[in-house]
């Protein structure tokens, strides 16, 4: 049991390469950068990736650049997201209403 919850901190703040399922609001664009740096040999990687939300579906583009012992390797390529059961509810803040009335 004590190795099951020791292994969910090593999770933290990491990526893994896969995407949430939720799309930006209609009308709102977005950035994702992330950096990362693992191995005894060194493998160095950059992500970069617009997005933007039109229609019913998120458009984007990846950027991607790997390096390892001076050669490096960089890809790009477009991006659809699509959540076929529309988008997610409202959800309400589980942090209490200021003094203004909460909206319903």
């Amino acid at each position: 049991m004590s190795c099951a919850f020791a292994s969910l901190g090593a999770q933290a703040a990491g990526h893994f390469d896969v995407d949430d399922a939720g799309t930006l609001d209609p009308g709102q664009c977005q950035y994702e950068t992330w950096w990362g740096r693992t191995g005894t040999e060194p493998v160095t990687g950059f992500h970069f990736g617009p997005a933007c939300r039109v229609g019913p579906v998120e458009l984007g583009l990846n950027f991607d650049r790997t390096s390892v012992a001076g050669v490096h390797s960089v890809t790009g390529g477009p991006q659809v997201k699509w959540n076929f059961l529309g988008q997610a509810p409202t959800r309400r803040s589980a942090l209490p209403c200021p003094p203004a009335p909460c909206p319903t």
